[in-house]
């Protein structure tokens, strides 16, 4: 039983945790800029936050997060295919061009106003299947032995 309650609580914050998802990305290098393309799945009508970074592939440490962005970047409505995020690079760092293993990691984080009605109530339900199985539902414990430990032996 508490394992499949467990589950059940890991089930119900997943669907919650990735409610938007970013596929699709690539870069486009235009003389001083950088275009980078992505498509962000989620509700039209939320606002989210996006931000991007510049990566390496071979070295897993490397990350330059840039200043100089405009276009669908920030805070913002920006749920859709084909978004742009314009990076001034020359503003922001100094791109080797004989490296290339560069790429550009896009990370998203729905902003909400506050906690919606059924976070409460999921959280009633979590707290309330969580007592039950923790308070009811133990099995049996075993009886006491009749001869209590510490108890002298008896002689013969």
């Amino acid at each position: 039983m508490k394992t499949n309650l467990f589950i059940m609580i890991l089930i119900v914050f997943n669907v919650y945790s990735f409610a938007q998802e970013i596929t699709n990305v690539y870069f486009d290098p235009l003389q001083d800029k950088i275009i980078v393309y992505y498509d962000l799945a989620g509700d039209k009508d939320e606002d989210y936050n996006v931000s991007i970074v510049l990566r390496r592939e071979e070295y897993s440490g490397f990350q330059i997060v840039p200043k100089s962005v405009t276009g669908d970047v920030g805070e913002g409505k920006f749920a859709g295919k084909k978004k742009k995020i314009i990076w001034d690079v020359t503003k922001d760092y100094h791109i080797d061009p004989e490296i290339t293993d560069y790429y550009f990691e896009v990370k998203v984080k729905e902003i909400s106003g506050g906690i919606a009605w059924y976070y409460y109530v999921l959280a009633a339900v979590v707290g309330g299947a969580t007592a039950a199985v923790l308070i009811g539902g133990d099995e049996e414990q075993p009886p006491v032995a009749q001869n209590p430990i510490g108890a002298p032996p008896i002689r013969p």
